[in-house]
């Protein structure tokens, strides 16, 4: 068993925090993962060592930013697949963003980002949202409205996990 605040760590995030996400988990896939000792929660090694898993493979999906950079086209290009596009102007990152039909989107952005190369990284579209929300997260571009938190990050990692 391990002490929950081992996660506390790793996503920076409160204990109670923690705790009400894994609580909600586990209830909602019916397994227990939890377990009180010596007034301490802690989880079950499995369940530890996968959201850790989770968390790292969540995390490989960061795209460098030299190789945003370096990889990056000056030409539109035409893609109706689903991606997540990197919006750069002279090689600053401006922009992350996640489509289906990156020609229309593209077509939107010019008229209120102003951009001259863009790296484009196609996508599962059920990952869309996790891919665009690390990248945001690790990147910070600077037209971004928002960026996920800590608690987005931590669900989408227990979204991944199957704890069973």
């Amino acid at each position: 068993m391990i002490d929950i605040r081992e996660l506390s760590k790793i996503f920076c995030l409160p204990d109670n925090v923690i705790y009400k996400y894994l609580l909600q988990h586990s209830n909602r896939i019916n397994y227990k993962i939890l377990t009180e000792v010596d007034y301490k929660t802690h989880i079950q090694d499995n369940a530890f060592n996968e959201i850790k898993e989770a968390y790292q493979a969540l995390s490989n999906l960061i795209i460098p930013l030299q190789n945003i950079i370096d990889l990056s086209v000056k030409t539109q290009p035409e893609y109706t697949k689903p991606v997540i596009y990197f919006l750069l102007s002279d090689n600053e990152l401006r922009y992350i963003g996640q489509t289906v039909n990156l020609g229309q989107r593209l077509y939107d952005h010019k008229r209120n980002k102003e951009f001259n190369s863009i790296y484009i990284m196609p996508c599962y579209k059920v990952d869309l949202n996790r891919t665009e929300a690390i990248n945001v997260n690790f990147h910070k571009p600077q037209l971004n409205a928002h960026y996920f938190d800590n608690k987005q990050i931590f669900k989408f990692v227990l979204k991944a996990c199957c704890l069973q």
